[in-house]
């Protein structure tokens, strides 16, 4: 759910680079950065820095600072390792994006040397609401190429009659989830399936929601990488029998980077969005069908210039409804292209400039700025960093188009 109480859609792509100040103390930091996600998921980019101690042998002190697009957040952790196969925790949060101050207490147990069990009590105060909610699962390494998880949770939460909340009174919630992960040697196979029901006994009001996210990488040959993704999520109000909500993500793209020159890495993608919301829609809305084709290159010069561009075009059809009673329908086009540059200016650290254009015919005007960017390499093929856009959009067409992209922002950039 986003700050309106919109349930939204969206993938993340995160990095974290880890440094051990001796056997019994690490500092670390993390980093995230929203790749896709509908008009109704708010943009989650953000930093964190975190450390954790080994106070005794057996007792583990952790906390983080995490600040980005949805505010700050700050948590404490207590891990307690009762003996080699099994451990308690105690964890708070505090999270201004979600008002949110949570203690969780849990526990993990290796139940066999391929088979993981954990249990959760969440104790929730946050969106004008409090309650408890209970979660419990399973890990299993099913075979050396195969890992499958289930999970089920079920809780209560006393929300109060302000309105910002979707359901007001006590609400009874029921979720369970699967994921199973392969990796072979060519092909990476990722697919998760979750089912959640939330019931009003104030209202009598029912609400279940089904989401699905699969991801898919196949390396053909050493010079081409074959990918595809496929997300989906449904909301309906049961009582009533009205769509809340549908989203659909689906892309597929090809990599390439020719062996007799490695220093050249091109990237092709086509992505195809449906984005209906029928949640909260007092004074307008839209909903938004897409086709966003996307080619890019980067290459390597020498040891310490790269060079890269890029071009995409985006076909928008949105339907419009308003409180009024008006309805109409806009199709729109957006194109896209950048050129950037990086310098390495130490061991493992780089400097990256880039200024973009974008043309929408939607509002008739040609925008274009620069951007820059601080990054520190995790390995050969992926690096992370943090820089400050100038310009008010940025590069990603599957997010929104409302040109509120002005600031600081986190920078992930990997090689296939």
């Amino acid at each position: 759910m986003n700050q309106a109480n919109e349930s939204g859609s969206g993938s993340l792509f995160g990095a974290k680079a880890e440094y051990l100040w001796d056997s019994e103390n690490s500092l670390y930091i993390k980093g995230q950065k929203t790749v896709d996600a509908d008009d109704s998921y708010d943009e989650n980019d953000s930093v964190t820095l975190g450390a954790e101690s080994r106070v005794f042998d057996d007792i583990t002190l952790g906390a983080a600072y995490t600040t980005g697009d949805r505010g700050e957040a700050t948590q404490a952790s207590a891990n307690y390792d009762v003996n080699r196969d099994y451990s308690t925790y105690v964890t708070y949060v505090d999270d201004s994006y979600e008002d949110q101050n949570n203690v969780i207490v849990g526990q993990r147990a290796a139940l066999t040397q391929t088979l993981d069990f954990y249990q959760e009590n969440q104790f929730v105060t946050e969106n004008n609401g409090k309650g408890r909610v209970d979660s419990f699962g399973f890990d299993n390494e099913f075979t050396e190429d195969i890992d499958i998880g289930i999970a089920y949770q079920q809780g209560e939460i006393e929300y109060n009659d302000d309105p910002s909340n979707a359901m007001a009174g006590l609400v009874h919630r029921k979720a369970v989830s699967f994921n199973v992960n392969s990796d072979s040697d060519d092909v990476l196979l990722k697919h998760k399936v979750e089912y959640r029901v939330d019931e009003t006994e104030q209202a009598s009001e029912k609400v279940s929601q089904w989401v699905t996210t699969n991801s898919y990488t196949h390396h053909l040959t050493d010079e081409y990488t074959l990918f595809g993704k496929f997300n989906y999520s449904r909301a309906k109000n049961d009582t009533s029998g009205e769509l809340l909500e549908k989203f659909i993500e689906s892309s597929v793209g090809l990599a390439y980077r020719p062996i007799y020159n490695d220093k050249l890495n091109l990237l092709s993608r086509y992505t195809y969005l449906v984005d209906f919301d029928n949640l909260n829609r007092d004074v307008s809305y839209s909903d938004e069908k897409s086709h966003i084709i996307e080619g890019e290159a980067l290459y390597q010069w020498d040891a310490n210039w790269e060079i890269g561009t890029k071009v995409a075009y985006k076909a928008k059809y949105q339907s419009f409804d308003r409180a009024s009673g008006n309805k109409f329908d806009l199709n729109s086009e957006i194109y896209l292209a950048n050129v950037s540059a990086s310098y390495r200016i130490m061991k493992g650290w780089d400097v990256m400039g880039q200024y973009h254009w974008k043309i929408d015919t939607q509002y008739d005007e040609v925008e274009d700025g620069a951007l820059l960017s601080f990054n520190r390499y995790i390995s050969d093929n992926f690096k992370i960093g943090v820089g400050y856009n100038f310009s008010r959009f940025d590069d990603n067409l599957t997010n929104d188009d409302d040109y509120d992209a002005s600031g600081w922002f986190v920078n992930l950039i990997g090689t296939l």
